[in-house]
C-alpha cells in the first residue's frame, strides 16, 4: 500500500532518514511524506499498528527491480550452465561412477536436470512475492504445482516410466515461478523480467558487476 491506499488510522513511522519518530495517526504521516517530497509506503502491513516509511517510491521500485533482474540473471547463468555441463558429461559420470548398466537412467537425468532453472528462479519469485506481502498468491501456487506434478505423474509414468516422472517434474515447476506470473496481473512485470534475464546478453552480464 502506498499514500492514500494506506487505510489504518493509525501507524508506526519511520522517515526519509531511517529515523523511527513513532505512532502517529495516518493523516500525520501523510503530512509528513508530501513536506519531503517524498512516497509514504506500507512496509509491514500486518504489524499492530502497521509500519510505514517515507521513502521515494519511484527509486524504491527502480532498484528493487534492479536487484531482481540481477539475481535472475545470475540464476539463470549458473543453472543452465549447470543443466548443460550435466548433458554433456552425463553418460561418462554415469558409466564412470555407477557402471553401464545405470545409463539407462541418462534419459530421465537428461530431462529432469532441467527443472533446476525454474526451481531457483521461483526462489527469487518467492522473496519478490513476500516482500510484495502477496503470501497468499505464494502459498495457492504451491498447492497447484503439487497438484499438477500429481496429476501429470498419474497420466506419464505409466507409459513412459521415470522420463514421464521427469517431465511431470519439470512442467510442473515452470508454473509457479515463470508461467503463473504471465497469467496474473500482479505479477506479469516479473514474467517481462524474467525473459529479459534469460539470454546472458552483454547487459545482462555487465548488470551483474554493477554495484
Amino acid at each position: 500500500m502506498i499514500n492514500l491506499q494506506i487505510k489504518a488510522p493509525r501507524v508506526f513511522l519511520i522517515n526519509e532518514n531511517g529515523e523511527q519518530v513513532g505512532v502517529v495517526d495516518i493523516n500525520t504521516a501523510r503530512k509528513k511524506a508530501m513536506e519531503a517530497e517524498f512516497d509514504l509506503v506500507e512496509v509491514s502491513p500486518k504489524s499492530n499498528p502497521p509500519v510505514v516509511k517515507i521513502i521515494d517510491y519511484g527509486q524504491y521500485k527502480y532498484e528493487t527491480e534492479k536487484r531482481m533482474r540481477k539475481a535472475l540473471i545470475v540464476v539463470n547463468l549458473v543453472t543452465m550452465s549447470l543443466a548443460l555441463f550435466t548433458l554433456l558429461i552425463g553418460p561418462f559420470a554415469i558409466n564412470l561412477y555407477a557402471g553401464s548398466k545405470y545409463v539407462s537412467a541418462l534419459p530421465a537425468l537428461q530431462v529432469h536436470i532441467w527443472s533446476l532453472p525454474f526451481i531457483s528462479i521461483g526462489l527469487v519469485v518467492d522473496i519478490w512475492l513476500l516482500n510484495e506481502h502477496l503470501q497468499r498468491l505464494q502459498v495457492a501456487r504451491t498447492f497447484t504445482t503439487a497438484a499438477v506434478n500429481i496429476v501429470l505423474n498419474i497420466l506419464l509414468v505409466p507409459k513412459y516410466g521415470a522420463v514421464g516422472a521427469a517431465w511431470a517434474t519439470l512442467i510442473a515447476y515452470t508454473y509457479p515461478g515463470f508461467f503463473a506470473n504471465l497469467l496474473d496481473k500482479r505479477t506479469r512485470a516479473v514474467f517481462w523480467l524474467e525473459l529479459r534475464s534469460i539470454i546472458p546478453t552483454p547487459k545482462n552480464l555487465q548488470l551483474i558487476f554493477e554495484k
